[in-house]
This record gives C-alpha cells, sequence and structure tokens, in this order.
C-alpha cells in the first residue's frame, strides 16, 4: 500500500442503499472507502454497544473511532468534473454518551 493511496476501509451495509451496485474495485457488494494513511485521527474505541439509528447500524466492542473532517476545496464544480477535498484528522478522542 502507498501512502497516497491511503486506507481502504470495507464499509457495513447500509439498509435501503442500492444492492448489487458495483463498487470501486468492480465487484458487486459492500463498497470499500479510502481515507487518508495519516493515523492522527485514530482511536482505541472503548468497550460498548453503539447504535447509528439512521442506517440502522448496530456496532458491539469496535476496535477503534476515526474521525475525520472533509472540506469541499473547489467552490462551484461543473457536472461531470472532478470534486476536491481536503481531509483533516480530529486530534481528540471522541467523545461517547
Amino acid at each position: 500500500m502507498y501512502k497516497e493511496e491511503g486506507i481502504t476501509v470495507k464499509l457495513d451495509s447500509i439498509e435501503g442503499a442500492e444492492k448489487g451496485k458495483k463498487t470501486d474495485s468492480g465487484n458487486k457488494g459492500t463498497p470499500n472507502f479510502h481515507i487518508p494513511a495519516s493515523l492522527d485521527a485514530w482511536f482505541i474505541a472503548p468497550k460498548g454497544h453503539y447504535k447509528n439509528a439512521e442506517h440502522h447500524i448496530d456496532t458491539e466492542n469496535p476496535d477503534y473511532f476515526v474521525t475525520w473532517d472533509a472540506v469541499k476545496k473547489k467552490d462551484e464544480t461543473e457536472e461531470g468534473q472532478q470534486e476536491w477535498w481536503e481531509w483533516h484528522p480530529q486530534s481528540q478522542a471522541p467523545r461517547m454518551n
């Protein structure tokens, strides 16, 4: 893996998402998500049961929490043109309620 490519994370399936759609790797199934290679935004997750009600994701005892701010660099992008984003790691561990 090259630093420029970042880290590839296999996403959990989300209820209601398109099924059978080809992913960036050309395979059908759950998509991959790419994040920057910096480990500054990674924190060991406290043991617990975490729910995302909006997407119906239920996770117990995850290994890590990763938090990034993604900021769009170009204000106006014509349709069909590449959008550019800057990624900024959150340097403080997330707080859980």
